[in-house]
């Protein structure tokens, strides 16, 4: 027997209980229901059916039973996240990813506790998207403690008419990062290939007959003392690109502990953000009909309080 809770802060997001248990359980949503016909699960100790939706705080009991082939053995994650939804439409969907959430399941994130896994819970067709069935529906992705808007494809043909737009390199993308130092150039382009390390991290070389073209612009956006906003547009889409980019320019992201150095850590712990300062703000490209889209994600208020409170002690509003 399992004990887990449930999180859920937008109960606009409804999310039904066979669909929980199947995408937590890695099984077939059959034989979630299955599970539950055959009153072996309960939420907050009572037998529910297999649509009832799922609150804030609930306790879901799954008892594993040793004839349930791929079942006993297995732990239900749960996702302590929201899927912040921006915009729905049939062919995609635009989602706020908060910082900490990963986007889709590996070795180091179990399927059940993924940006992908509340997505699939509340669209089931997005798990039949896509050229990798653990990775349904994502053509580009955001790293764990980055926040910001990233689409999902909910139709293969939106997935391909995506990945080539990514792969031509015609998505607009915007994301506001707070850096250390100040940045001198008002619009800058950093231009260092880019190169996986041994430790599995990216590095950044002028010498371009090392690693991959990646073209990062900036523009400065306020100037603090200590500190610059910046507005990012990656013009390339490489790993950890805007991260080790601007290390490289020598303007490392505040909060940022990977690309860094010691005297920035430092700085950073002091300034009690333990999140890069990096969100995707916004994100424009062609949907199934060419027309053009663009979307807006809203900081979050970690990031809007950490700026909120630098205008407060040092000058005026920024406006996006």
């Amino acid at each position: 027997m399992n004990e887990y809770p449930f999180s859920q802060q937008n109960k606009d997001n409804q999310v039904r209980l066979d669909s929980f248990v199947s995408e937590s359980l890695g099984v077939s949503r059959s034989k979630a229901q299955k599970l539950i016909l055959d009153k072996l699960v309960s939420v907050n100790g009572e037998l529910k059916k297999k649509n009832h939706i799922l609150k804030n705080g609930d306790k879901i009991i799954v008892n594993h039973r040793g004839d349930e082939e791929g079942v006993a053995g297995k732990v239900v994650a749960t996702c302590e996240y929201e899927l912040d939804i921006i915009k729905e439409t049939p062919d995609y969907i635009a989602v706020n990813k908060p910082s900490g959430l990963v986007v889709h399941p590996d070795n180091s994130h179990p399927t059940g506790s993924t940006l992908i896994d509340l997505a699939v819970s509340r669209f089931p067709e997005i798990s039949k998207v896509g050229d990798d069935p653990t990775r349904p529906g994502v053509v580009h992705r955001l790293d764990k403690l980055v926040s910001g808007v990233i689409i999902i494809a909910r139709t293969q043909n939106m997935f391909e008419h995506l990945k080539n737009q990514f792969k031509n390199h015609t998505v607009q993308k915007k994301y506001i990062a707070l850096v250390h130092g100040a940045v001198i150039p008002e619009f800058d382009s950093i231009e260092y290939t880019i190169s996986r390390k041994k430790t599995g991290f990216m590095s950044a070389h002028t010498d371009k007959s090392i690693g991959k073209d990646a073209i990062t612009e900036i523009e400065v956006a306020q100037r603090f003392p200590n500190s610059t906003l910046l507005h990012v547009f990656p013009r390339t889409g490489r790993t950890h690109q805007i991260r080790v980019h601007l290390f490289a320019y020598g303007h490392p992201i505040i909060g940022d502990n990977i690309y860094s150095n010691s005297k920035t850590k430092r700085l950073s712990i002091d300034k009690k953000i333990n999140r890069p300062f990096l969100h995707a703000h916004s994100i424009g490209f062609k949907d199934s009909s060419d027309t053009q889209r663009f979307h807006v994600a809203d900081m979050d208020l970690v990031l809007q309080s950490f700026l909120d409170e630098l205008n407060k002690k040092y000058g005026k509003q920024v406006v996006f």
